[in-house]
């Protein structure tokens, strides 16, 4: 283990040496590979690098698999399919 350690945060940049958080600003950002150096405050230098994470949503739909949806009634008097989840229109 090394004296500092890299930092991780989805919402803020941390300053590896005295740890002040810094709201990230995505707008403008170059989401490469290349490290990007910063500075900070405390008079400390050190790479940041901006990643993108990839989230995967499913969702189920019984008109895909030729299945008729089994629509229910809620208390608020939504019909929802019991199957798969999906709100009548």
């Amino acid at each position: 283990m090394s004296k500092y350690d890299d930092e991780y945060s989805n919402y803020y940049i941390i300053c590896p040496y005295c740890k002040k958080e810094v709201i990230s600003d995505t707008e403008g950002l170059d989401f490469e590979e290349d490290d990007e150096e910063r500075s900070c405050s405390c008079g400390k230098r050190y790479y940041l690098r901006s990643e993108i994470e990839i989230s995967h949503t499913t969702k189920p739909c019984c008109e895909l698999n030729d299945e008729k949806h089994v629509f229910v009634e809620n208390e608020r008097g939504f019909k929802t399919c019991s199957v798969c989840g999906l709100v009548e229109a």
